[in-house]
């Protein structure tokens, strides 16, 4: 099988807040080709221009999907009768990274730095804006990646991507790459910077991710590194915000932790049969309730100052919820 022929996944978004997700089955071929193809003139601001991401996300027929919550906190039966939800606990498997650039690489240097690879490049809206390179490289897996794989190989591919820009700017890597469910603007250009467009394929090898298990070997085991997996914490029992726990139906990051989550796996301890649950307290923690291991709880030292806001605002849900006549 040719690269061209390479079955991939990507969904597309109307605008930055477009929540409505659903995936399209197609080709590297097809893709790379209408990347190429042309860049849009954008007549619009930059937050309702097309997007894009390689994830699949859940069909809708998904027993498990995520269909968010009303305003009064009461879960939403059905979001839409032909998309799911966008979010990140909808998301299945990965095709493809895609590489943001805004001043680590020089756009000159793409050719040397992924020679063999296969790969498309292309400028993105902001690209020599104040005279600094801004583009994406996306690279094709040759198998999709689990998005629990995704999460447990962060470091490495953190460290992987250091590793490209080391001999240019480093300190200005963008890290949109490694989050999770990132959408990326289609190949979009102001009419006055129409000059500056770039965009081409080049063929070589696929992305083979299992790259980034030896990386993640090699690397200096550190209690960051070891929380994103879905094996024992160093740090004690603690749960991170961005730590991965499987259930029987998938799986979820802790911090989306936003009801009771039943046949949850634990972390601590060898866990052949996910039988444990995972909750939220009427504070806003999200916690692991294990038979073995006790009630263990989300560190919330680590919680974004967003979160936090968020986290009281399910909680007031919850209340105002609790005080509606029955």
């Amino acid at each position: 099988m040719s690269n061209c022929e390479l079955p991939i996944c990507i969904t597309k978004f109307n605008e930055m807040s477009d929540n409505a997700a659903k995936s399209v089955e197609t080709t590297w071929g097809q893709f790379s080709s209408s990347i190429t193809a042309s860049h849009t003139i954008a007549t619009m601001p930059k937050a309702h221009l097309p997007l894009f991401n390689g994830w699949r996300y859940k069909s809708i027929s998904d027993s498990t999907v995520n269909n968010g919550c009303h305003d009064n906190g009461l879960p939403i039966v059905q979001f839409s009768h032909t998309h799911v939800r966008r979010h990140k606990s909808n998301l299945v498997e990965l095709s493809m990274l895609v590489l943001d650039f805004d001043g680590a690489l020089p756009i000159a240097a793409v050719r040397h730095v992924f020679a063999g690879c296969e790969y498309v490049c292309y400028t993105s809206l902001n690209h020599q804006v104040e005279r600094i390179d801004k583009f994406r490289v996306v690279r094709p897996f040759s198998v999709r990646m689990s998005v629990g794989d995704f999460v447990r190989l962060q470091p490495a591919i953190a460290h992987w991507l250091q590793d490209l820009v080391k001999d240019h700017h480093p300190e200005l890597l963008d890290n949109s790459t490694l989050s999770i469910g990132q959408i990326f603007i289609l190949p979009s250009v102001r009419a006055e910077d129409v000059s500056h467009v770039q965009a081409w394929r080049t063929e070589g090898d696929l992305l083979d991710w299992t790259m980034f298990e030896s990386i993640l070997k090699a690397m200096p085991v550190t209690p960051t590194h070891r929380s994103m997996g879905t094996g024992p914490a160093p740090s004690g029992f603690k749960l991170k915000p961005d730590d991965w726990l499987e259930t029987a139906n998938g799986g979820v990051l802790v911090r989306d932790i936003d009801r009771k989550i039943s046949r949850v796996r634990c972390p601590f301890h060898s866990d052949t049969m996910p039988s444990e649950f995972a909750g939220i307290t009427t504070s806003g923690r999200p916690f692991l309730q294990c038979k073995r291991c006790g009630r263990v709880y989300m560190d919330m030292v680590a919680v974004d100052p967003i979160i936090a806001g968020l986290a009281k605002i399910a909680q007031k849900k919850r209340m105002s919820t609790k005080k509606e006549p029955q």
